[in-house]
This record gives C-alpha cells, sequence and structure tokens, in this order.
C-alpha cells in the first residue's frame, strides 16, 4: 500500500478534523473551547510528582534544613541500631542452638569432619 493511500496518514487525519470543525456552528465551537480550557486547568501540576528519575526533582529528596537533617539522622540510627540487635539475638540464638546440642551430644556429623 502507498504512503498517498494510508487511511491513518496524520495530515490525512488533520484535513478531515479541520474540514470537520469548519462544519460546526459557533455554539458549539464555543463550548469546545472552553471544555478544553477546563481540561487543561485541571490537567496542570503545580507541584512535581515523585518519579523514579535521575534527571530532575531528585534535589528534594535530599534534606534541606536543620530539623531535616536531624530526623534523617534519628531515622538512620534507629535503623541501625534495629538491625545490630536483630544480628545480635539471631548470632546468640545461633550459639545457644550450639551449646544445647554439644551438650545433649546430638552434634551433627559435619562437626566432627575436619575440612
Amino acid at each position: 500500500m502507498s504512503k498517498n493511500n494510508e487511511p491513518f496518514r496524520p495530515e490525512r487525519i488533520t484535513e478531515l478534523l479541520n474540514h470537520a470543525a469548519e462544519r460546526l456552528d459557533d455554539d458549539t465551537l464555543a463550548a469546545l473551547r472552553q471544555a478544553r480550557s477546563a481540561a487543561l486547568e485541571r490537567q496542570a501540576q503545580h507541584e512535581p510528582a515523585f518519579a523514579l528519575s535521575t534527571e530532575h526533582g531528585m534535589h528534594w529528596l535530599l534534606p534541606h534544613t536543620a530539623r531535616q537533617w536531624a530526623v534523617a539522622a534519628i531515622l538512620l540510627a534507629v535503623t541501625l541500631a534495629g538491625g545490630t540487635g536483630y544480628w545480635h539475638h539471631a548470632n546468640e540464638l545461633e550459639l545457644t542452638q550450639l551449646d544445647v546440642a554439644i551438650l545433649t551430644d546430638e552434634l551433627p556429623m559435619e562437626v566432627f569432619v575436619d575440612r
């Protein structure tokens, strides 16, 4: 099919829409203009939306004021303390299980094998 005979050419669609718009009455055109303006006002975003992009919008993720830095430091400290506490608890539980296995003489064979 040649390019001129394609039914969905942008130029042809524009031509058909312009031709159809010329046939509309003034009241309909005014209503369409008003609806377009209302839609554009609703679409406008006044604040940047969060996006996973490094091009723009990432500067607001970093703290700017002293209060924000303090809150970020507290959150980091709490996270580190929680992780360290969990690691110590898991390590202690593992040692306790090993002590119980030694005392009850229920050690697996792998403990006695020297690698």
